[in-house]
């Protein structure tokens, strides 16, 4: 598919499944002449190009340079992380990104753990694992081996995922 568009991409699956673009474009409600110039032109509103993509059987997903999923932030209806784990550190209502993630790390639940790979990225709450174990607090000490544990879980299921 290589420097196909976008459009076109999501054309050939649909092909693939052994849907026509007349066919496709009956899902999407609109003409198939519509389809074809936007193929052709190879762009279409963003709404135009997800619903054709849901139509085709396809979801759309931003890749890293290296071709595998990125982890994105919750849509904009989910609670951040900050707002769902605000009780990480109780006393200060306004306790930044890093020190809550932190927190979660030493004081670790799997969907607390989750929910920071989610929003952060599995790589960043990794770097911030390390980080926290090369202080050799006590306290993180102590969350090694559960928290370890978990996030070798979640990277597992990421993996799985993503595979």
């Amino acid at each position: 598919m290589g420097t196909e568009s976008l459009i076109g991409q999501i054309l050939a699956v649909a092909r693939s499944r052994g849907i026509s673009q007349k066919a496709l474009a009956e899902r999407i409600a609109v003409r198939e002449e519509t389809l074809s110039r936007m193929k052709k032109r190879g762009s279409a509103r963003l709404s135009f190009v997800e619903a054709l993509a849901k139509a085709a059987g396809v979801s759309l997903g931003l890749l890293t340079p290296g071709g595998h999923p990125a982890l994105s932030r919750p849509s904009s209806s989910s609670a951040s992380f900050q707002e769902k784990h605000r009780t990480l550190a109780w006393s200060n209502p306004k306790a930044s990104r890093t020190l809550l993630l932190r927190r979660a790390l030493v004081m670790p639940e799997f969907q607390t753990l989750l929910d920071a790979s989610l929003e952060f990225g599995v790589d960043a709450v990794a770097a911030e694992w390390a980080s926290l174990k090369a202080s050799g607090d006590p306290e993180v000490i102590r969350a090694q081996p559960i928290t370890e544990r978990l996030l070798q879980n979640i990277t597992l299921g990421y993996q799985q995922a993503t595979a």
